[in-house]
């Protein structure tokens, strides 16, 4: 892969700016990953119920069935170079099957009149996706699409590549898209509890605090202390700042005492004393 601009930006935040996707439902050992960049996202969370009208009641009896998380994120993938371009296609190629059911080979089944292998369908097509905590599973920003990937059931893809941008040619005269749109669409499948626990009645929380950004109670207390903190700093730097002008003040009004008084001395001045001033016994 080529060491572009693209591949800089993707590496920035140790690496939480790659489009990884790894595929569940076939359990394959890699992952997929695209330097791509984030052109819209949408991340709607609609809540399910019945609502029943009974006679005599304003109100209905409503009854609550789930809450459907449903995500859309659309990226734009460049490719710098035809090798860039190969490996991006491999990939969006790859990622298209990865739309398709896993199948395992039936045992001594064979399809009739043909005498072929006869193959069940046991794995239905998910797919685990992660792009720094916009769309994460374990909401970290850098572990990988396996680790910590969000689970998705996908609406489908649409190969689009920007016909403006242009096309790359391979020595086989293969065309490679400068940029392709992907678009990642569909029903998120948690696999953790979403709710609140309410075990001690005194201190609900919910299963996990950082769902779904990643950020937290605890990341909203340390942003209140660190307010907290700036806000004290900032009058504690104005307090020093008054007591610095209050004190140059004084030092000021001192010198200029003294400055006059050697001027008086100098010319022969009578020297101002204060009211009520009495000589010291023995002078006169």
């Amino acid at each position: 892969m080529v060491n572009d601009a693209a591949a800089s930006y993707a590496n920035n935040l140790k690496g939480s700016g790659w489009l990884k996707i790894y595929n569940e439902g076939a359990g394959l050992s890699r992952e997929l990953k695209f330097k791509a960049f984030l052109t819209d996202f949408s991340d709607s969370y609609e809540t399910n119920r019945s609502d029943e009208t009974i006679f005599g009641r304003n109100d209905p009896n409503v009854v609550f069935a789930g809450t459907v998380r449903k995500l859309t994120a659309k990226f734009m993938v460049p490719s710098f170079s035809v090798a860039d371009g190969q490996h991006n296609l491999a990939y969006l190629q790859e990622f298209i099957q990865y739309l398709y059911p896993s199948y395992s080979a039936s045992t001594n089944t064979k399809i009739k009149g043909t005498g072929a292998q006869g193959f069940t369908r046991i794995k239905s097509p998910t797919v685990r996706v992660k792009f720094a905590n916009l769309i994460s599973g374990d909401n970290k920003p850098n572990t990988s699409a396996k680790v910590g990937g969000l689970m998705m059931f996908l609406d489908g893809f649409t190969f689009t590549p920007n016909v403006d941008a242009g096309f790359l040619f391979t020595k086989e005269k293969l065309l490679v898209p400068k940029e392709v749109e992907l678009v990642i669409a569909g029903i998120v499948n948690h696999d953790h509890l979403t709710g609140f626990n309410v075990t001690d009645a005194k201190r609900p929380e919910f299963f996990r605090e950082n769902f779904p950004y990643g950020m937290g109670y605890a990341s909203q207390r340390e942003a209140d202390t660190a307010e907290a903190v700036d806000t004290f700093n900032a009058a504690n730097a104005a307090l020093i700042a008054k007591m610095r002008e209050e004190q140059e003040a004084k030092k000021g009004s001192t010198q200029d005492k003294l400055r006059k008084s050697k001027e008086d001395k100098m010319l022969g001045r009578p020297t101002s004393k204060p009211w009520g001033h009495r000589p010291r016994k023995g002078k006169k």
